[in-house]
C-alpha cells in the first residue's frame, strides 16, 4: 500500500514537472501529450513595427560669375532626384495573457505602422558677384574712316546740273499714281508767250530773308504762279498764316516805303486790291537790283512811312482786307519797281531761308524746243512726304533772274528726291539731291513740242 502511494506520488510529480516545462515554453511539442485536464497557459504576442522614412533633400547651387566685358550668368544646375534615406524603427511589444487551462490558444498579433514623411527642401542660391569692379568697354570700337559725299551735289555750272532722266532714285518710293494734268481753265497758259530759258543754268541762291511769321508755310495749292486748281488768277506771291490778328514781322532790315491802304495808290490790278498793306524797301541790294517786300491783307499796321525797321520788327497784324477769302498774310518780293504787279514780282520761296536742315527744289519743265510748259503738275517725292507744285501759268509771274525756273518748292529735307510729271499721257521721272540751305535744280525735257 505504501509502495503504491509512493508510485502515485512520483507520477504526480512527473506530471507537474511536464506542465511546468510546457508553461515555460521550453518544450512546446510535449503539450499535445497532456490530457485536457492539464493546465495549459495561453501566450499572446503583440508586435508593433513603426517605419519612419524621412528623406531630406538639400540642393544648394552657388553660381559665381566674373565677367570681363559682358556678364553672362551661368544657368542654375538642373535639380536631380536624390535617393531617399529611410530609417525603420521596429518596436515589438510582447504581451502574455493567461487563458484557461483547458484552452490552448496562441494569439500572435503583428501591427506594422509605416509612416512615409519625406521632407524635401530645395534651396537655390544664385549669386552674381563680379570678381572685380569693371567698366564695360566694347571689344570692337567702330571708327568711320570715310566721309559720305552725295553723289550729286549741285554746283554753279554753265550746263544743266541734272540732265533729263527716266531712272529716278530707287531708294525713294513713289506715293502717287500720276495722270496728265487736266486741261487749263484759267488762264490759257499759252507757251508761246512765255520766256524761253537759256540752255545753261547758273545756280546762285539768294536765300537772304526770314519769314514774316516764323515757322509758317505757304499754301500748297496756291504757291507762286499757281491758280488754285484753275479757280483763281495766277498767284504773285505766297499765302500763309490763315488766321486773324497774327503779328507780322519784317523779312529783313529796311525802310517803310508804304504803310496803309491802297485806295489811292494801286499795287495790284486795281485799288483796294491788297487792302491794308506795308511795303519795305530793303537796305541791301542784290546784283544791282533794289528789293522790295510787300505784306498784304493786314488788319492794321504798326509802322509809318520812312521808318527804319530791323529783321522781325513788328509791321502789323494779319487780316482779310482787300481782295481776300479769309484772314491770312500775302507776301511778295519785287525787284526795282514797287508798283509793278506783273513784271517785278519773283517767287518768294527763292528769297527766304528754308527751315533748318532743309533746302529748296527748283527746276524747269520744258518741251523738245526748250520752251517752258505751263500749268503742268510736278510731283516731288522725298523721304518725308509727297509734295506737288504747278509750273507757272503765264508770263505775269516771271522766273528768277538767275535760275530762270518755272517751279519751286521750299522746305525740302536734305537728301535725294524723285521728281516726276505727266505730260500728254507720258510719264517723265528724274531725281535731284537737295543740300541744306541751298537749291537743288532739276530739268525735265519732254518729247513734245
Amino acid at each position: 500500500m505504501r509502495s503504491r502511494l509512493l508510485l502515485l506520488l512520483s507520477a504526480f510529480l512527473l506530471s507537474a514537472c511536464a506542465t511546468a516545462q510546457a508553461y515555460s515554453g521550453a518544450q512546446p511539442l510535449s503539450i499535445a501529450a497532456l490530457s485536457t485536464s492539464t493546465f495549459t497557459p495561453s501566450a499572446t504576442f503583440t508586435e508593433t513595427m513603426t517605419v519612419t522614412i524621412t528623406p531630406t533633400f538639400t540642393n544648394t547651387a552657388t553660381v559665381t560669375s566674373s565677367p570681363t566685358n559682358t556678364p553672362s550668368p551661368t544657368p542654375l544646375p538642373t535639380e536631380t532626384s536624390a535617393t531617399p534615406s529611410a530609417t525603420f524603427t521596429i518596436t515589438l511589444t510582447p504581451s502574455r495573457t493567461p487563458i484557461p487551462l483547458n484552452t490552448l490558444t496562441a494569439t500572435r498579433t503583428r501591427t506594422v505602422t509605416r509612416t512615409l514623411t519625406p521632407t524635401r527642401t530645395s534651396t537655390s542660391t544664385r549669386t552674381l558677384t563680379p570678381s572685380k569692379t569693371f567698366t564695360f568697354t566694347p571689344s570692337l570700337t567702330f571708327t568711320p574712316t570715310f566721309t559720305l559725299t552725295p553723289s550729286l551735289t549741285p554746283t554753279p555750272s554753265t550746263t544743266p546740273t541734272r540732265p533729263p532722266s527716266s531712272t529716278p532714285d530707287s531708294r525713294i518710293q513713289s506715293r502717287a499714281t500720276l495722270t496728265p494734268y487736266p486741261p487749263p481753265v484759267f488762264p490759257t497758259g499759252d507757251a508761246s508767250k512765255l520766256k524761253k530759258p537759256p540752255v545753261s543754268v547758273t545756280n546762285e541762291p539768294h536765300l537772304i530773308f526770314v519769314r514774316p511769321v516764323p515757322n509758317s508755310a505757304p499754301s500748297s495749292q496756291y504757291r507762286y504762279g499757281m491758280t488754285y486748281e484753275g479757280r483763281l488768277a495766277p498767284h504773285h506771291g505766297t499765302d500763309s498764316v490763315p488766321a486773324p490778328g497774327i503779328a507780322v514781322g519784317a523779312a529783313g532790315p529796311g525802310t517803310v516805303f508804304w504803310a496803309g491802304d491802297d485806295l489811292t495808290q494801286v499795287f495790284g490790278t486795281k485799288e483796294n486790291f491788297y487792302g491794308t498793306l506795308v511795303v519795305l524797301k530793303m537796305n541791301d541790294a542784290w546784283e544791282g537790283h533794289t528789293i522790295y517786300t510787300l505784306y498784304g491783307h493786314l488788319s492794321s499796321v504798326a509802322v509809318a512811312v520812312g521808318q527804319q525797321v530791323n529783321t522781325n520788327d513788328l509791321l502789323g497784324y494779319t487780316g482779310d482786307s482787300g481782295v481776300a477769302y479769309g484772314a491770312h498774310l500775302h507776301f511778295e518780293v519785287r525787284l526795282d519797281d514797287p508798283y509793278s504787279y506783273f513784271d517785278s514780282v519773283r517767287n518768294p520761296e527763292l528769297w527766304y531761308k528754308p527751315i533748318v536742315g532743309a533746302g529748296v527744289i527748283a527746276g524747269r519743265l520744258i518741251n523738245t524746243d526748250g520752251r517752258f510748259i505751263p500749268g503742268a503738275r510736278i510731283f516731288i517725292t522725298c523721304k518725308d512726304a509727297l509734295r506737288f507744285v504747278d509750273t507757272y501759268w503765264d508770263q505775269g509771274t516771271p522766273p528768277d533772274n538767275v535760275l530762270v525756273e518755272n517751279f519751286a518748292v521750299s522746305d525740302i529735307p536734305q537728301g535725294n528726291c524723285n521728281v516726276e510729271t505727266g505730260v500728254n499721257g507720258k510719264l517723265y521721272r528724274t531725281s535731284v539731291y537737295v543740300p541744306p540751305g541751298e537749291v537743288g535744280f532739276v530739268i525735265i525735257q519732254t518729247e513734245d513740242k
